[in-house]
């Protein structure tokens, strides 16, 4: 329980914050990072996952309103060939390259999608906001999305509240 509790501490602090305080022998290939969207989140802190899905709830069957929302979470552990196909997913598709936002201008209705990576102190935050009369996601940043769900399945463990 206690590990548990510092793993749950450690990436609360860590969330949005790049480390690089250590020497650079140390981190080679270090990766932080941060999936957001209105269902799912993503917290990866060097092996360390922690996923949370958030499930919509509806007191009126036939409203389209929520009532409320349930977030679910779940830690695991990637393996340094899970981190290490991330990690070059991200060095060589070019999502350190994109833009900081695609999709939908502001003011116009959208579903936000939000990675942040941090590589060796180097830090990119994309914001893509889904509307469909609007251009689509940066292949660069749809690789990482698609990769990085794919990585949920690593999470098995439940975190207890």
């Amino acid at each position: 329980m206690r590990l548990l509790i510092l793993t749950i501490a450690t990436l609360a602090s860590l969330t949005g914050a790049c480390i690089s305080q250590k020497p650079e022998a140390m981190q080679a290939n270090r990766l932080s990072l941060t999936y957001n969207s209105s269902t799912l989140r993503i917290n990866i802190e060097g092996s360390a996952l922690l996923v949370t899905r958030i499930e919509q709830e509806f007191a009126n069957p036939v409203s389209a309103i929520p009532s409320g929302t349930k977030a679910t979470t779940m830690q695991g552990l990637l393996t340094p060939e899970q981190l290490g196909r991330l990690t070059r997913t991200i060095q060589n598709n070019g999502f350190m390259k994109l833009s900081a936002a695609y999709g939908a201008p502001e003011g116009q209705r959208f579903y936000p999608y939000r990675i942040e990576a941090c590589i060796n102190g180097e830090t990119k935050q994309v914001l893509y906001r889904s509307n469909p009369a609007y251009e689509s996601a940066p292949n660069a940043f749809s690789e990482v999305e698609k990769l990085l769900i794919d990585l949920t399945a690593a999470a098995r463990n439940p975190v207890s509240r």
